[in-house]
């Protein structure tokens, strides 16, 4: 089931996979039985799922409500509880800033996002608005941040005018979540099973964990629906699935379960989980550094009389790309990727078969979407692309479309 809602991203290379990667690690520990009574294990359970939502954000009110739960479950110890989760929850983003500060340009903030997201909601369309209503006013502002805060003041000038546009496109997003989030499963099966589920759960005690997990799934979904509906939700897939699997399960534990073998397999089950999110939390941590020095870099007289918007210079070997048309993936698939990742990549025009790569182009010194000759793919070493057209998404991505091109030399 998990891998059936998260099929038009687990197989991509995009940070979806990390996330729902860190989100079941994340899942594993809350559900433990240690989580559901001690607060410095549930706290460590959202520990990795705050990590998750870094990862992939989205789904963030999913966070917030199971966070808010926490002090609620554990009463006795509320105070206690609260501090865990926050706790956990800023430890988390410290570790994150200091990874954006130690890789990245050091510009961005955690608001920066959502001001788009929030200016997108108010104007009842999506976060693309922001830049096509201020593109030409994005260089008065030093940096990201500072264009962020403007783009938030316009938000609230417009909420004031228009509120009920932000009560419309907070329900058209919820909406648009349930709905292509349920395409990934027949409608049938998904009502069955989130009948069955339901009824369990009402039975059982951890309620408030689940309506916890509805809640800011939905609440999640008003926030990013209308821009990515899928891959907005990828970091919480694990949850979705599991909910949604509880009503198959036995309502009494069969008598071929031991309770020590099933205490066992649980401490065996956290345990591996801490120790994969450790591997994963190191490796971010350092695996950047060490791929920046083995990273492949062509010499500088291969750079030569090349210019910026209109000559591209990738290493092959180091651009995942796909193939559509003969001897590729069907046309229809690409387009029913394209529809279910709602990334919506295809703003320049291309003629089957063609190539579409994800390449960092060491001419502008910039990540980009190219659609290519289909022989780009099949293609080795430091490859020279001549840029016949260039558009960009509306998540302002840059796409271009290549024409003629060639292989100047191997990168090893």
């Amino acid at each position: 089931m998990l891998l059936g809602l998260g099929r038009g991203v687990a197989p991509a290379v995009v940070t979806e996979p990390l996330g729902m990667a860190f989100g079941a690690l994340a899942l594993a520990v809350l559900i433990s039985s240690k989580a559901s009574r001690r607060p410095p294990w549930f706290a460590a359970g959202l520990f990795l799922l705050t990590l998750a939502m870094q990862v992939r954000p989205g789904a963030q009110f999913v966070l917030l409500f199971l966070a808010l739960w926490m002090p609620w479950h554990f009463r006795l110890h509320r105070a206690r509880a609260l501090g865990w989760a926050a706790a956990a929850i800023v430890t988390a983003m410290l570790l994150t800033t200091v990874l954006g500060r130690s890789y990245g340009t050091g510009e961005s903030s955690f608001y920066v996002r959502p001001a788009f997201f929030v200016y997108g909601l108010v104007r009842g369309t999506n976060e693309g608005q922001a830049y096509d209503d201020f593109a030409s006013r994005r260089g008065e502002f030093p940096n990201e941040s500072g264009f962020a805060r403007f783009v938030f003041a316009q938000a609230l000038a417009e909420l004031r005018q228009q509120p009920a546009t932000l009560v419309a496109s907070g329900a058209s997003g919820a909406a648009r979540v349930v709905e292509k989030n349920a395409k990934t499963l027949a409608a049938l099966l998904l009502a069955v099973l989130f009948a069955l589920s339901v009824a369990r759960i009402g039975r059982r005690g951890e309620r408030g964990f689940w309506l916890a997990v509805a809640a800011g799934m939905l609440a999640s979904g008003a926030f990013v629906g209308n821009d990515n509906p899928v891959h907005g939700m990828a970091t919480v897939h694990p949850l979705m699935a599991l909910g949604l699997s509880l009503g198959l399960g036995a309502h009494r534990t069969p008598w071929r379960i031991w309770p020590g073998r099933a205490a066992t397999f649980e401490r065996r089950t956290v345990r591996a989980a801490f120790a994969f999110g450790a591997a994963l939390t190191l490796l971010a941590l350092i695996g950047p550094d060490v791929a920046r020095g083995s990273w492949p870099r062509p010499p500088v007289a291969m750079l030569i009389g090349m210019q910026p918007g209109q000559d591209l210079l990738i290493a092959r070997e180091a651009t995942p790309a796909i193939v559509v048309g003969p001897g590729g993936m069907s046309y229809s698939r690409y387009r029913l990727l394209l529809e279910i990742s709602g990334s919506q990549m295809d703003v320049v025009h291309a003629t089957t078969p063609f190539a579409v790569l994800s390449a960092w182009d060491f001419v502008s010194r910039r990540q980009l979407v190219v659609y290519a000759p289909a022989d780009v793919a099949r293609s080795a070493g430091f490859v020279h692309l001549v840029i016949e057209e260039e558009q960009r998404a509306p998540n302002q991505q840059p796409v271009v479309r290549a024409g003629s091109w060639e292989v100047l030399g191997p990168w090893k």
